[in-house]
């Protein structure tokens, strides 16, 4: 397995870890927000729903800039 290979394998765990993690905060938020429509007046809930509304844009923006190196490599080949 040469050096490019071994690159695409680990950006692809990489990303996929990344994946796992935003799969489990996008969780979370809808139980937030399941919680806050039970009780609007708790206003935990409405600052918790931002910072992991916050939190899941930044690993959206993750999975992106690891997606890009992993792209251009699939896309030159072995060139």
């Amino acid at each position: 397995m040469d050096i490019k290979e071994e690159k695409l394998k680990e950006l692809k765990e990489v990303r996929r870890a990344i994946g796992i993690v935003f799969l489990a905060v996008l969780t979370f938020l809808g139980n937030i927000i399941y919680k806050y429509l039970d009780n609007p007046e708790n206003t935990l809930y409405k600052q918790t729903f931002f910072i992991t509304l916050s939190i899941l844009v930044i690993l959206f923006f993750l999975i992106i800039i690891i997606s890009i190196p992993i792209w251009r490599i699939i896309r030159n080949g072995n060139g």
